[in-house]
């Protein structure tokens, strides 16, 4: 057999450009090439391995429907490079659900290019809803008359995929056939990360000689079960027991040693992203510290750690001797709210020890980024006060804090979304688009178009919250201006992170909110789309 090219796809989002990260590593699809990689050499397969990041190649992205036949002429040039197409995988990452329509529109493309190619998908939104992937396909009465996908990938895929690939091989099947239904592999979790060969950063090209960060992965689920978040790990059943599971601290500092190696030897600057929803414990954490400083490790170094997780005994000393940036997901100062978001069972307790960690962590070396979150269902005026009396006293004289506030976005998967008629009933809650991904719109919008509750709209929400926010945006821009002591990443919290919220807060959602008002364009337009896609 002739060797086998085994393409790993990150899309682009079309009409909206609020979620992609350009010239990043794809860390989701590098663990599965590295154990593709670890079985080509293993087993001496014929496969070669390419991942794209669509952003990076220069593709004209479309905003709206009108640009759309721009968009698949760019795509179709790009990827007709493969000759005849033959022995050809692709797999196609639907990393979150704002690549539903555009990965749906690349997965038409290729089939149309290469109609033998066998063509896969998996990620978060596959979870949630596999179904949306099954062609044909006549939901909402739209109609994809073909099969797009051969395999649809439930769970951890990192090594199914490459087993798959390998029995494919040693079969002789790498051609799709259309008599075959699309067929769904469960994978369910790797049980023991430690397993997993180390991520190999070199399967990537990277385009350009800046890149500003990293992601790595310590841990996969997580223990706490916030309403607002998905996780697929947190609702199938098979995941319950063990939905958390971490690396060891030895496995981890291996590898982050390594990745740390391989782009210092490319001359980049960057920042290393542990993009844990939940960076392990205390003890854990400890370890790792302990570790870094032994190695007089100097990097910079972000992670997420919930603050009333974090140990001021035990970590404070530590962490301040290294070039650390903590993120710390407050989401609300106000009682009520952090109760209804399940973020605590002592919102009280909460809020005190967010304010004692935020204290210890002041006049340090350390950024501190606080996220939270307005609109939340069950918001009311009452709560937005409280929320903002609470930021005000935690925010006051702090000058190594660079705060985050985000509009509510409705999340499939999470506890909302599976129950929203129960918001509806307690609060008043309003979904106006609990489909947003099928609409030709950008979702950052489409899936904010919350009312939280009867007296409020989510039009109402940002009129409210722009001023204060704006407020306090600039109030910490001069704050930061006297916390100049690790100038890359400075640079990059204030001009990429305060400046650009400032932006959005004070004009871009007011007047992106108002082209989603007219209800029956937006029906027009979700129709126009998908009878457009149909028909490639």
């Amino acid at each position: 057999m002739n060797r086998v090219k085994v393409i790993l796809i990150q899309p682009i989002t079309i009409f909206s450009k609020k979620f992609d990260y350009g010239n990043t590593p794809l860390y989701h699809l590098l663990t599965m090439a590295s154990y593709l990689d670890l079985l080509r050499k293993k087993d001496s397969l014929k496969i070669d391995i390419e991942i794209i990041n669509l952003l990076d190649e220069k593709i004209k992205r479309s905003m709206n429907i009108e640009e759309l036949n721009e968009y698949i002429k760019d795509l179709i040039s790009f990827f007709s490079r493969y000759n005849d197409g033959s022995n050809l995988i692709f797999g196609i990452s639907f990393f979150s659900t704002n690549y539903y329509l555009s990965g749906i529109l690349l997965g038409k493309i290729l089939r149309f290019l290469y109609p033998k190619s066998i063509i896969c998908c998996g990620g978060y939104h596959v979870n949630f809803f596999p179904n949306d992937f099954i062609f044909p396909n006549y939901k909402f009465g739209f109609k994809i008359n073909q099969k797009i996908f051969d395999y649809i990938f439930l769970g951890e895929a990192d090594k199914e995929f490459g087993n798959l690939i390998k029995s494919l091989i040693y079969n002789n099947k790498i051609n799709s056939r259309f008599d075959q239904p699309t067929f769904i592999i469960n994978c369910g979790k790797i049980e023991d990360l430690d397993s997993l060969p180390p991520v190999d950063f070199s399967l990537m090209n990277y385009k350009h000689q800046y890149i500003f960060f990293i992601p790595l992965l310590f841990s996969r689920g997580c223990p706490f079960n916030c309403n607002f978040c998905g996780d697929f790990r947190n609702n199938d059943p098979n995941f319950k027991k063990k939905k958390w599971r971490m690396h060891s601290p030895n496995y981890a500092i291996n590898e982050l040693i390594s990745t740390t190696k391989f782009f210092d030897s490319l001359n980049y600057k960057y920042q290393i992203l542990i993009f844990d929803p939940l960076f392990t414990y205390p003890q854990w954490r400890k370890k790792f510290y302990e570790r870094l400083i032994q190695i007089n490790f100097k990097e910079e170094l972000w992670a997420e750690i919930r603050i009333d997780q974090f140990s001021i005994k035990q970590e404070l000393d530590l962490v301040k001797k290294l070039n650390f940036s903590i993120a710390f997901g407050i989401e609300s100062g106000s009682k009520k709210i952090l109760t209804i978001m399940n973020k605590t069972k002592y919102p009280e307790l909460y809020l005190k020890r967010t304010i004692e960690v935020i204290e210890a962590l002041s006049n340090t070396n350390i950024y501190i980024i606080t996220n939270f979150i307005f609109g939340h269902p069950g918001e009311n005026l009452d709560t937005i006060m409280e929320s903002c009396k609470f930021i005000d006293n935690l925010l006051y004289k702090k000058n190594n804090i660079i705060p985050s506030f985000a509009k509510y976005m409705l999340t499939p998967g999470s506890e909302v979304y599976n129950n929203m008629s129960n918001y509806y009933k307690t609060y008043g809650t309003e979904f106006k688009y609990p489909y947003y991904w099928m609409i030709p719109k950008c979702y950052f919008l489409t899936s904010s178009a919350v009312n939280p509750s009867s007296s409020l709209t989510y039009k109402d929400i940002f009129k409210i919250t722009s001023p204060y926010i704006t407020d306090k945006l600039k109030t910490q821009i001069k704050n930061l201006l006297s916390f100049d002591n690790r100038n890359f990443i400075y640079q990059r919290y204030l001009s990429n992170t305060i400046f650009k919220e400032l932006k959005h807060w004070k004009t871009i959602f007011s007047d992106l909110y108002i082209d989603i008002e007219d209800s029956n364009n937006l029906k027009e337009e979700t129709i126009s789309f998908w009878n457009f896609l149909s028909e490639i």
